[in-house]
């Protein structure tokens, strides 16, 4: 499936039906390809005048090139008096579709020039001089709603060659792609060949395709989409471990958070279930489950039945019972009673019963919380190592066992838990570590890490990855009332709305009681099953249920010097900061005391820190920019 700039169809006219383009293009090619839908194409002329066009789909791929696609709808398209008709008659502007492309190809490759040629003088970088000698850019026409047998019957004058045509049978899905590679090789009259390396696809994508200044400038909902593909291609690079793991019966896996841990732990669920392979995919969180489930079902329909993602507890349930229903309403040693009879016997079952293990492969992700004491007493984890790994795989391949983890995590666990990685993880034979930091931007991923990296480290980036902007620190007053508290973070939220979606934004709570202690209760309403959402528009959650998922935009709330210095340390801060891939926004109620406190924690100061500076220090500690709620 192609990469979509934006992800979902901007407006476009009905009767144009562009659309049908977009889909096809969309499923029809593979995620080599990156495809800019109504891009507009801004350039100066000769006499000094600004102009703003539109190309109606850009597409780009490394190893061909760019072609630009001009797309016109009807069944009726015809040429006659020298003009270019729609179906009604009337004269197709800017001279037709074909002059329309070739000047496209123009304004694309005076941009490929302009800023090579900027590079080189205002940065002193030779080497994009001459990146148009390297990157072909081709153009195209797409007559989608005309059977090639319809144009053929069309007279097409000698500056429309009929081989740079598509018909409505290119919309096919098994069509697309050999329809528009085609269009790439034509060849040009200098013979030119696209020869790409990383650098200058970076490049190309950065300064041209998707710039933060004039060129084929996206709109700001394009630029968040276009970020998002940014990730992904990064978190690709990560898979390459799983080349390395082949063969394994067992492993683990280490990372930070944002080292693309569940997107690896997903392609080998993917790589599993179409060898035919059952596979268990365990993890802790209920909302990372739900989501895990419905996104490889959306993704990987005809792989889904071959895959069950469950909760720790949900697999447990099925050997040992389900929790009674007033389970979190009793004393706290009958819950933990409860819960070590319920493993137990879940692993007294499991090893009597290996026959019945259904499955070939099991991935754990967040596997440092396995360390919680019941759990790890149980030896749940061991039994089911054991299990899988001896299990006779029909499909000639190693029946296995992985476990995704971060070790910084188990700063999180309460005092009364093991403060030591799990047994499974402690002895494995095949331990791996992801270092590189390919989900967050830079800015997100030093403010996020910089309570537990200590000192000045900070967090390694994967090749590429955004620089973005600094996370923002909205500083209220540890007393203020919850509706003015409520009001001040909606102003913020409608703010962010300007470049963002709803959809795009989370609103996440560091409260350390959990559920039902945030600032913004008053403001909160369900949404379907387990779903809360803030002022009936964005997404709520706690930084512990959202562990595992992550967004566009985080907004951390209920942020005080618990989050920083309580009994998890920063973890807090940490777990729901690592959650935002382009945008932080933190709402700390800390006053200048608290503020100074931190400070002396984390910053190896032996004397305090000015007070009436401490807002100002910790701002700058964490890698925040200090501002206020929008008016």
């Amino acid at each position: 499936m192609a990469c979509m700039i934006p992800e979902t169809l901007l407006d476009f006219d009905p009767q144009a039906r562009e659309d049908l383009v977009f889909n096809a293009l969309k499923t029809g090619l593979d995620d080599n390809y990156l495809v800019f839908h109504s891009c507009p194409v801004n350039q100066t002329g000769r006499d000094g005048t600004f102009y703003e066009k539109e190309v109606d789909f850009v597409v780009y791929h490394r190893a061909k090139g760019i072609l630009c696609l001009e797309v016109k709808n009807g069944a009726g398209i015809s040429y006659y008096g020298g003009v270019w008709r729609y179906s009604s008659g009337q004269p197709m502007p800017h001279g037709g579709p074909f002059k329309q492309a070739q000047l496209e190809r123009i304004t694309v490759c005076n941009l490929l020039a302009t800023r090579g040629e900027e590079a080189a003088v205002l940065r002193g970088d030779e080497r994009f001089r001459d990146i148009g000698r390297r990157c072909k850019v081709v153009w195209g026409v797409w007559f989608h709603g005309m059977a090639r047998a319809a144009l053929d019957r069309v007279a097409f004058p000698p500056e429309a060659p009929r081989d740079r045509v598509l018909s409505i049978e290119d919309l096919e899905p098994s069509r697309v792609q050999a329809a528009v590679d085609a269009l790439f090789s034509v060849d040009l009259p200098n013979g030119l060949r696209t020869r790409l390396d990383d650098a200058d696809n970076r490049w190309i994508l950065d300064e041209v395709l998707a710039p933060r200044i004039p060129g084929l400038c996206p709109s700001k909902r394009v630029r968040v989409d276009f970020d998002e593909i940014v990730y992904r291609q990064l978190i690709r690079e990560q898979m390459r471990v799983l080349d390395f793991l082949d063969g394994q019966h067992s492993a683990v896996i280490n990372g930070m958070a944002g080292t693309g841990k569940t997107f690896v732990a997903i392609e080998r669920t993917r790589r599993c279930a179409a060898r035919g392979e059952r596979t268990l995919y365990l993890c802790f969180n209920t909302a990372l489950r739900d989501y895990l489930k419905a996104d490889f079902g959306n993704v990987h329909r005809a792989l889904a039945g071959k895959v069950d993602f469950k909760t720790l507890d949900d697999f447990v349930a099925a050997y040992a019972g389900v929790l009674p229903g007033d389970f979190l309403k009793r004393p706290k040693e009958e819950r933990l009673d409860l819960q070590t009879a319920r493993y137990a016997k879940a692993v007294q079952r499991l090893r009597a019963e290996p026959s019945q293990f259904p499955y070939t492969q099991v991935i754990v992700d967040e596997g440092q919380d396995c360390a919680i004491a019941y759990i790890e007493q149980s030896g749940i984890m061991d039994a089911l190592k054991e299990t899988v790994t001896a299990k006779k795989n029909k499909t000639g391949n190693d029946s296995s066992f992985f476990m995704f983890y971060d070790a910084f995590q188990l700063v999180s666990f309460r005092s009364d838990d093991l403060a030591e990685l799990p047994r499974v993880i402690r002895e494995s034979d095949c331990k791996l570590t992801l270092y590189k930091n390919c989900r967050n931007t830079h800015s997100i991923a030093n403010a996020a890490a910089r309570g537990i990296l200590g000192g000045d480290r900070e967090p390694e980036m994967a090749a590429g990855a955004l620089p973005g902007l600094k996370p923002d620190v909205v500083f209220l007053e540890p007393g203020m009332k919850s509706e003015d508290y409520a009001a001040a973070v909606g102003r913020r939220l409608k703010d962010l709305r300007e470049g963002y979606a709803s959809d795009d934004i989370v609103v996440l709570s560091c409260s350390p009681y959990g559920e039902g202690h945030s600032r913004l209760e008053k403001k909160l309403s369900a949404k379907g099953a387990g779903v809360r959402t803030f002022n009936q528009a964005y997404r709520f959650s706690t930084y512990r249920k959202f562990k595992g998922l992550d967004a566009p935009v985080v907004v951390l709330v209920d942020v005080d010097k618990s989050a920083f210095v309580g009994a998890q340390g920063s973890m807090p801060f940490y777990e729901g900061a690592s959650r935002a891939r382009q945008r932080l926004v933190v709402f700390a109620s800390m006053d200048d005391a608290d503020c100074a406190e931190v400070v002396r924690a984390y910053s190896g100061e032996s004397s305090p820190a000015p007070v009436d500076r401490a807002k100002a220090k910790f701002a700058e500690l964490f890698h925040l920019v200090a501002g206020s709620p929008a008016e």
